[in-house]
């Protein structure tokens, strides 16, 4: 299930125009619903305030050849965690609000904006999960691309970015992903989850920031292998539907098997590896050729069969943690169409003492279009890597100091005669963070 790998004490819902999506968009309200009721008896209620002040330096942040100037953000996140728990049920709705501004970029965003909800409902035979998620960004941050998990929603799709760096753009995520399962015995079991998910931005660029719709829905049966381990395996159907089909954009139906294996080792750490099976067709398009030519393309017809491989895991130590995602991902994205994330990603926290703590987080994707889909008039491939490391260390039990490094490489292999694809951006930041007592488990 979802939730073996969100915390909820750690640190998007649209119009979709077709009738089975406005279906299962009221089942998933329903489910939210209920869940709430559930909590509404809640033995414990808290409100976890935070708040971040973040000045940070690049040295071409928006990651174009050749390097623009170095720019400095003073960005600040304002919010907190609204956890209500009782011995069966959980719920956690995280609202944060950023504002922020650059020294070289007035077309900026100021104002940007996060909302997080998971809830979760135990009976003695059921597991009933929800998630919603509302991610209003501006494309400069959008397009960079996330490297750090965020808690509540870590392995969200769509967040490696394009690298097509704007200010001035918005991009806008909605998210709803209900998920149950059933125990019909003490080994056996059956499941199903959806996902509605759309993105929406304020000024479309083909083959870059797409504006579309992906439902999908899924069926399994479980079966324990031990009171650790389980697997599941059922089929499942998905939809990219681009808004405006005539902008080098795809629309493509799929349908496949999912194969999942779960282990936990304690109720903290546990790992899923997953294996897809898809297979997808789309109808011919309008494509987008890029400069010299003028011209319009036709994307053509094509069909084809792929394979998703997931490994996806949180292990909690005494004194650290690591968290994972690694493998072949399929996915929508704002390029226009569906495509595989081939990813190595991690993080790694290690705490040397009760005030001073580091971080590494690492993201490393090559992304590639389902199929024989050529957007832009070539394989249009993009890899990209992030990395980020910090420092931190306890002013006070409520104050956290912190600093480190964070760069992005990127090469779009956009096949340009005589131009450079590959880019680079160096940065430095650092951050003064207020956080209230986490409430006990």
């Amino acid at each position: 299930m979802w939730s073996l790998f969100r915390s909820s004490s750690a640190m998007r819902a649209p119009l979709f125009i077709r009738s089975t999506s406005r279906a299962t968009a009221l089942g998933a309200a329903a489910l939210a619903a209920v869940l709430c009721a559930r909590v509404g008896s809640a033995q414990e209620v808290a409100f976890v305030p935070q708040a971040t002040l973040t000045g940070s330096w690049a040295s071409n942040r928006l990651l174009t050849i050749p390097s623009s100037p170095s720019s400095e953000t003073l960005l600040g996140v304002f919010g907190g965690d609204l956890l209500l728990r009782n011995p069966t049920s959980t719920f956690d709705m995280r609202p944060l609000i950023t504002v922020q501004g650059d020294s070289n970029y007035t077309t900026l965003d100021r104002w940007e904006a996060l909302v997080d909800l998971i809830g979760r409902h135990q009976s003695l035979k059921g597991d009933y999960n929800i998630l919603v998620e509302y991610h209003r960004e501006d494309a400069f941050n959008a397009q960079y691309g996330v490297v750090a998990y965020n808690p509540l929603n870590p392995n969200a799709p769509d967040t490696t970015g394009t690298g097509k760096i704007q200010t001035g753009i918005t991009k806008s995520t909605y998210e709803v992903a209900p998920d149950f399962s059933y125990e019909l015995t003490q080994r056996f079991s059956i499941g199903g989850e959806a996902t509605l998910a759309a993105v929406r931005y304020s000024t479309q660029i083909p083959g870059f920031m797409v504006s579309y719709n992906s439902p999908s829905v899924e069926l399994n049966g479980g079966y324990k292998l031990s009171p650790r381990s389980q697997i599941t395996v059922g089929p499942y159907y998905t939809v990219y539907d681009p808004v405006d089909s005539d902008l080098g954009s795809v629309k493509s139906t799929g349908y496949g098997l999912d194969f999942n294996y779960r282990f936990k080792w304690t109720k903290v750490s546990q790992m899923k590896l997953q294996v897809k099976v898809e297979h997808d067709t789309s109808p011919a398009a309008r494509g987008v050729t890029p400069p010299p030519s003028s011209q319009p393309f036709d994307i053509p017809a094509s069909s084809a069969t792929v394979v998703g491989l997931e490994w996806v895991g949180l292990n909690r130590f005494e004194t650290s943690s690591i968290q994972y995602s690694v493998g072949r991902f399929l996915e929508p994205s704002s390029y226009g169409g569906r495509v595989t994330n081939n990813q190595v990603r991690g993080q790694y926290v290690k705490r040397f003492s009760p005030r001073f703590q580091a971080s590494v987080a690492l993201r490393l994707t090559r992304t590639n279009e389902v199929g024989d889909q050529t957007i832009f008039g070539n394989d249009c491939t993009c890899d990209r890597g992030l990395a980020r490391a910090t420092v931190s260390t306890l002013l006070t039990p409520l104050w956290t100091l912190s600093g480190g490094y964070q760069g992005v490489y990127q090469n779009l292999h956009q096949n340009i005669p005589d131009e450079p694809n590959s880019t680079w951006s160096h940065g430095v930041f650092v951050t003064v963070e207020y956080h209230g007592q986490q409430p006990p488990q």
